[in-house]
């Protein structure tokens, strides 16, 4: 919170909702993500509980809280998440709560989930044994987990991370050496699964393909890839210097 006023991102809403008194209504499943592509996995995540549910005639998922840190986030998740999920799932996107027992207690006591997804996250403490004493079921989502965050759990707080990961249903790695390291830290249900991300893309029509790698098959190309508003600029002067380094610009 301290770091959002910091930096001139506050508002009434958003400190709301980093205190957890934002107004939510109930939610089946509470989706924790970091920002937009971690919403984006959120949703493909819900997406596919909503082909079940369909396939199934059973009511798996009927509403879910999306919760971002960050601005561009959440707005992604307002604008894209409820369009991609009817019918079936009624979406609430919000700023995520802050990281501490009170606010993530005043949050789940508004929304009332059955379970929580934590998307590529880190391990944020509260969040997780707040919800377990809830009485959700604990999942994570496409985890990653870098060498760095492994070892600094192992090192200074390895009973923590025990007991974190204990408090989950099932850890799904997007790969062998994530889901090992989650292994390492004591989670015992961990399975190693594609990564959702590849469900999010776009898929391009036979005739676009074949028109960019023509366009593109004797040209050098570079690409920007997961930009933010403002960076524009930036782009095309990298691009303009990057080109001068060639005889034949790209």
């Amino acid at each position: 919170l301290v770091y959002d006023i910091y930096n001139g991102h506050s508002s009434a809403e958003l400190i709301r909702s980093r205190l957890g008194l934002v107004n939510v209504p109930k939610s089946t499943a509470w989706f924790h993500a970091s920002s937009v592509g971690e919403c984006a996995l959120a949703v493909a995540a819900a997406s596919a509980i909503n082909e079940v549910q369909i396939a199934s005639d059973e009511e798996i998922l009927s509403s879910a809280l999306l919760t971002s840190w960050t601005k561009h986030g959440t707005m992604w998740a307002r604008r894209r998440a409820a369009p991609q999920l009817k019918p079936g799932i009624t979406v609430t996107a919000v700023d995520a709560v802050w990281n501490s027992p009170r606010a993530v207690r005043r949050l789940l006591q508004r929304a009332q989930p059955k379970a929580a997804f934590f998307v590529q996250s880190e391990l944020w403490p509260s969040m997780i044994s707040e919800a377990s004493s809830f009485g959700c079921q604990l999942a994570v989502i496409d985890g990653r987990l870098s060498k760095t965050s492994q070892r600094r759990w192992k090192d200074y707080a390895s009973n923590a991370a025990l007991d974190m990961l204990a408090s989950f249903s099932v850890v799904i790695a997007s790969s062998e050496s994530h889901a090992a390291r989650f292994r390492s830290l004591g989670a015992t249900n961990v399975v190693v699964a594609p990564s959702l991300k590849f469900a999010t893309a776009e898929e391009m029509t036979p005739q676009v393909d074949e028109e960019l790698s023509a366009a593109l098959e004797s040209r050098k190309a570079w690409m920007a890839v997961s930009t933010h508003p403002g960076e524009a600029q930036v782009i095309i002067e990298a691009h303009r210097r990057v080109s001068k380094l060639f005889d034949k610009p790209p």
